[in-house]
Parts: C-alpha cells; structure tokens; sequence
C-alpha cells in the first residue's frame, strides 16, 4: 500500500492553497508535513513560490533587520520613513 492522502484531504489542500494560504498554514490546518503539502499544490499547478511570498521579497535595509540603531535612531528613522 502506498503512502497517499485521501482524496478529500488533497482537494483541501488544493483548496486553501487557491485561496492563497501559506504552505505552512496549509500544513497545520490539515495536519500534513509541508513538503507533503508543497508536492500536491505543485502537482495541482498552484506556484508555491507565490504561497511562500514570491521568489525575491522587498529589501529591507540591514540596520532595521538587526536592530544596529539605538531607539530613539529607529523612531526618528520610522517617522521619516512612513511620511
């Protein structure tokens, strides 16, 4: 016997991935291991790149990343940042 999920649990997983759901919500909400998710929202054609966020994410400066700035450096940077 083969390691396959039933038909119902696929056609969840094809579901909550059209509905753009993350790979990893998809996994805790049918409780399958996420590359078990991955392999079937890939066989359904679904870009699991895109459920991930995309292949390359917006750049964030280093210093924000790491928190190099002191506190009052990163709300005074915030504030000219967000207008």
């Amino acid at each position: 016997m083969s390691n396959v999920l039933d038909h119902e649990t696929q056609q969840q997983i094809v579901a909550l991935g059209r509905l753009g759901w993350t790979v990893r919500r998809i996994a805790e909400a049918t409780g399958v291991r996420r590359d078990t998710a991955t392999r079937y929202l890939r066989a359904a054609g679904l870009s699991v790149t895109q459920l991930l966020g995309g292949r390359v994410r917006d750049r964030i400066m280093i210093t924000h990343s790491i928190g190099l700035l002191s506190l009052e450096e990163a709300a005074a940077e915030a504030e000219i940042l967000g207008g």
